[in-house]
């Protein structure tokens, strides 16, 4: 197959669907050729220059317009380059959410190669892709699914899970040395310094707390807003490391006592998969998404209720996991989830029925 994907923020942004990419297109690339459209070509892809959500002039706008436009301007120059191809691709997969839907249609209709979008937004993202009717619609939970075969009958949507690099976790050495002089518990915390992953809650849990160091790792909007409540309310007791290596990220997650995320909503948290690979335990918000994700390897809490999501972390801190958490996620392999994507294209590319679960 010759596959083309498009992801603006591949090559310049960290998260949860960049991540998700760079790992399954590993596995694509051992039988199939793999191009990736993005912005941001610090990885092996083809450059688009387009308007990026992280230049000076994009701060004039809130950050959800920021997004918007980079993930529309991407994909009307994407398709423009996609369709002008001398070798033409079997299918396109997009991960640009709504925004890049028009543009995607053009490029179904007019060239009649197949689009594949994989919701990485949820809610009323979803719903929104579903619209223009690609072939397949890829979401996280069952929830989504049913929400969108709900309001169109005729749509194929199915469920592949993130995954996460199994061998990469277990190969880890981490330093112990970095945390002889860190009060404990280490509370480690990662992901996109925005508004909804609510890291406020968290910072003020850990001050209930009275103990414990929190570690948090990223990088966003609210960094500096963020730093100024950490140090004012833990001092010494908070780490704010920004945007390392994932390599670190990974070690990190190694030396952690517990990770937490207190976001309001999460799709598939790349975050809390690589936790529990690390054998850590977690402590999230409830809900039954996270509820399934987490199984019998953590806390779910209200993360509004200070009091209880301090206790929550303390009870994590002193439960014996043994090896639940690792167990949690023992079947979420990259190359597992590339299989099922891979299976997923050729039931496309044949028109056969698309399963509701691909296994």
């Amino acid at each position: 197959m010759r596959i083309a994907i498009t992801l603006s923020g591949y090559g310049y942004v960290h998260r949860g669907s960049e991540i998700m990419v760079e790992n399954v297109v590993k596995h694509l690339q051992k039988n199939h050729v793999v191009d990736i459209f993005s912005i941001g070509c610090d990885r092996h892809c083809i450059e688009i220059k387009s308007f990026r959500r992280d230049s000076s002039f994009a701060k004039i706008f809130p950050e959800r317009i920021q997004r918007y436009l980079e993930h529309a301007l991407f994909a009307l120059k994407a398709v423009y380059r996609i369709a002008r191809r001398s070798n033409r691709y079997d299918l396109v997969w997009c991960h640009d959410g709504e925004a890049a839907m028009p543009f995607m249609k053009a490029l179904q209709l007019l060239q009649g190669i197949p689009v594949i979008v994989t919701g990485h937004g949820g809610g009323t993202s979803d719903l929104l892709i579903s619209l223009f009717h690609p072939d397949a619609i890829v979401v996280f939970k069952p929830e989504a699914q049913k929400a969108i075969q709900k309001r169109f009958k005729n749509i194929s949507v199915t469920q592949i899970p993130h995954g996460i690099d199994l061998e990469a976790v277990r190969n880890v050495r981490p330093d112990y040395s970095i945390i002889e002089k860190l009060d404990r518990p280490i509370i480690v915390s990662t992901g996109a310094l925005v508004k909804v992953k609510r890291i406020h809650l968290l910072i003020q849990a850990v001050k209930e707390l009275k103990q414990g160091t929190l570690v948090l790792i990223g990088d966003g909007p609210l960094k500096n807003e963020l730093q100024e409540l950490g140090q004012n309310l833990l001092a010494d007791r908070f780490l704010m490391l920004g945007e390392i290596p994932h390599s670190e990220v990974l070690k990190w997650l190694t030396l952690a006592d517990v990770y937490s995320l207190a976001s309001a909503y999460e799709n598939f948290s790349i975050g809390l998969l690589e936790a529990l690979a690390a054998n850590c335990p977690v402590v999230t918000q409830y809900d039954l998404n996270r509820k399934r994700i987490v199984g019998d390897a953590g806390i779910l809490v209200n993360c509004e209720d200070t009091k209880n999501y301090a206790a929550a972390l303390f009870n994590a801190y002193q439960t014996n996991w043994d090896n639940q958490p690792q167990k949690q996620v023992s079947n979420l392999d990259w190359a597992v989830i590339a299989q099922k994507y891979e299976r997923l294209f050729e039931l496309v590319l044949s028109a056969q029925p698309i399963p509701e679960e691909i296994s």
